[in-house]
């Protein structure tokens, strides 16, 4: 029991460290990277009239419109980019050294996978184009490292049960953002934490709307088991924030903010009936969204907790829809899975 509880005091230190490495670099680095609304795509001309004494420099495509841009960047922006990138490469590896050795998992074999796979989220758009086949492909290889459960061998637990490679998608989460929000740019989404008021009352409303339909379903599907004893008000309170903060928060960045958002776009431009977009961007979303859970409870292919998923993704993406922002589906996100952490097994 001691060592179990020093694990837990561990990695809540541990996060905190990892959090202040983040907060540290949003506030000096990812709001004064340069030229943010473009990504270099050209590296080979010469600019002598742009930019003086014949000096090397960078077409630049604008990634709000995908249009070539006749500006020109220079290397030095370049480097201030890829010093970006770099610094959050930095700030995933070193809370990780320090959780590994000083609980003795230290492995070559682990840093040398978590340097692989931070160092491909964090340089992917300083080598890419803010396109839509980049984009598609980066979301692919986010998917990919999740559903492989590859942090399970980065991040060993130091005590059983403790399942410690959650940090590691927390680490993932907030790299990917970083790497979307500063580096790419024109995403349209926001990592925010706290919603506003609307994006409150949207979430309480589509879970209400959801709640009933969820209940049919699970019921139907076998899936219910209630806890003999529920959790009381504080943990349910704790539950519901640390689900807010973490686990609602990535999903649906990336789920609402970033899949539905650009399948709205790609959609919208592919098709001549655009207003169907946003119904065929949802329903695809809702389908990836229940896909994702697949490997729930370690049942893979876990096909009726795969099911709920969808159903539930469909709801936090008409919450979505109604503020535009990962917000409002957050909190209907946040409020489903409180509810089942409290009364379901």
């Amino acid at each position: 029991m001691g060592k179990t509880l020093s694990g837990y005091v561990f990695c809540a230190l541990l996060a905190i460290i990892s959090v202040a490495c983040s907060q540290n670099y949003g506030n000096t680095t990812i709001n004064n990277i340069v030229a943010g609304d473009f990504r270099a795509f050209v590296s080979n001309p010469l600019f002598p009239s742009a930019v003086g004494g014949g000096s090397p420099a960078l077409q630049v495509m604008d990634a709000t419109r995908d249009l070539l841009s006749v500006s020109v960047i220079g290397l030095s922006s370049l480097a201030a980019n890829m010093n970006s990138a770099g610094m959050m490469v930095v700030s995933a590896l070193v809370p990780w050294l320090v959780y590994s050795v000083s609980t003795g998992v230290f492995a070559l074999t682990g840093l040398g996978l978590l340097a692989t796979i931070v160092a491909a989220v964090a340089f992917w758009y300083v080598v890419l184009p803010g396109t839509a086949a980049a984009d598609g492909l980066f979301l692919g290889l986010l998917a990919t490292i999740i559903l492989t459960r590859i942090f399970t061998r980065i991040y060993v637990d130091p005590v059983p049960k403790l399942h410690i490679e959650y940090l590691g998608h927390v680490m993932l989460i907030r790299v990917a953002a970083m790497s979307i929000l500063g580096l790419r740019g024109g995403s349209g989404a926001e990592f925010r934490f706290w919603p506003t008021r609307r994006e409150w009352l949207a979430g309480v409303r589509w879970f209400a709307a959801l709640l009933p339909c969820a209940a049919i379903v699970y019921w139907s599907l076998g899936l219910v088991e209630w806890r003999p004893h529920p959790l009381g008000l504080p943990l349910a309170a704790a539950t519901f924030f640390g689900v807010l903060w973490v686990l609602a928060l990535s999903e649906e960045f990336f789920f609402r903010g970033l899949l539905q958002r650009w399948l709205e776009q790609w959609l919208g431009a592919a098709v001549s009936a655009s207003r169907a977009a946003p119904v065929a961007a949802l329903i695809c979303a809702s389908i990836l969204f229940g896909a994702a859970h697949l490997g729930f409870a370690h049942a893979f292919p876990n096909w009726r907790f795969s099911l709920v998923a969808g159903i539930a993704g469909v709801f936090y993406g008409l919450a979505w829809r109604e503020t535009r922002s990962v917000q409002s589906s957050m909190v209907t996100h946040a409020l489903v899975v409180t509810v089942w952490r409290v009364f379901l097994k």
